[in-house]
């Protein structure tokens, strides 16, 4: 078997027999990619003792824009009736935050509105939290719009700080 394909400076490939059997081994590394998206492959095998035309095997490697994710990536809460949020807390949204390869842990969570609390729930402990958005009656807001950031802190090395833009409009009617 002989390998055709040639390496790249975004993808190396090397092939290898077995060192016990008949099988080969077609070792790909790839990376670092400038874009995300797929990267489709072509690599192409040839047997030496065999005058076959050679074999092509068709590959797409999708690199990741972000391996931590929130979604969604921003908050637009709507119209909130200041009376109905005197009386008790009130549930007002929810983000979930989840890395795609690997696990974190969130560290810390935080939102620059005051009367906004954030509660954290694990759906899958390391790779995908739940995050709910309540009020808080004690720290009634003033009538007018509010614009402010949800702040995610992880053990991300790549990712330590996911910040989520949150608006909504406060009514008194």
């Amino acid at each position: 078997m002989q390998l055709l394909t040639k390496s790249t400076k975004q993808i190396d490939y090397k092939l290898r027999r077995e060192t016990k059997g008949i099988g080969y081994w077609l070792d790909i590394a790839a990376g670092p990619f400038d874009e995300p998206g797929p990267h489709p492959l072509t690599i192409e095998l040839a047997t030496v003792s065999d005058p076959s035309p050679a074999v092509k095997i068709q590959l797409s490697l999708n690199v990741l824009a972000e391996n931590v994710i929130a979604t969604p990536n921003s908050l637009e809460i709507g119209e909130l009736l200041i009376s109905s949020l005197r009386a008790q807390p009130r549930s007002i949204g929810r983000l979930g935050v989840r890395k795609l390869t690997g696990a974190f842990r969130i560290t810390a969570i935080s939102s620059s509105l005051q009367f906004i609390k954030l509660e954290q729930q694990a759906i899958v402990e390391g790779s995908n939290y739940l995050i709910r958005l309540t009020t808080d009656p004690s720290l009634l807001p003033k009538p007018g719009s509010y614009k402010g950031i949800l702040r995610i802190e992880t053990d991300d090395s790549q990712k330590p700080r996911i910040e989520v833009p949150i608006s909504l409009m406060v009514v008194d009617r």
